[in-house]
């Protein structure tokens, strides 16, 4: 048997990468990460999960590619079910939410929840769920 990392085998990691076309690291943003990505690593992956308009999409990898990032590191997954939301979260390098408003902050605590370390907008609730001002950022 495989040994588990942050509660997901080795195998279900694959898979997950697999059926959404992901390499080795994951990270789950939107798109403000683009001001403080800068110089992306080359083996890092920029994720974006949900449901967001297409126009929205192609505005951001249009400014991913404007910086010079690689094409193929810029990952729109749209829709993913709540079991693949959870696989990510325990597969991500990173997950930054750079939100300008946020009611609750459930993206970042779910993120915390499956042992993923967050980044977030210093705006809303997130302050609250995150609770380190080194780990904020000002939109």
């Amino acid at each position: 048997m495989e040994q588990k990392q942050s509660g997901v085998s080795p195998f279900q990691i694959r898979a997950l990468r697999r059926r959404h076309g992901l390499a080795q690291e994951c990270c789950n943003s939107c798109r403000r990460l683009l001001q403080v990505a800068g110089r992306s690593s080359e083996r890092s992956k920029f994720v974006v999960a949900g449901d967001h308009p297409p126009s929205l999409l192609a505005n951001i990898k249009a400014r991913w590619e404007k910086r010079g990032l690689p094409p193929d590191n810029f990952v729109a997954l749209g829709h993913v079910s709540d079991r693949d939301l959870v696989h990510l979260y325990r597969a991500a390098s990173l997950l930054i939410q750079p939100s300008l408003m946020e009611g609750f902050g459930l993206t970042a605590l779910e993120a915390m929840m499956c042992g993923a370390p967050v980044i977030g907008s210093s705006r809303g609730a997130l302050p609250e769920v995150i609770r380190n001002p080194d780990l904020m950022l000002i939109p």
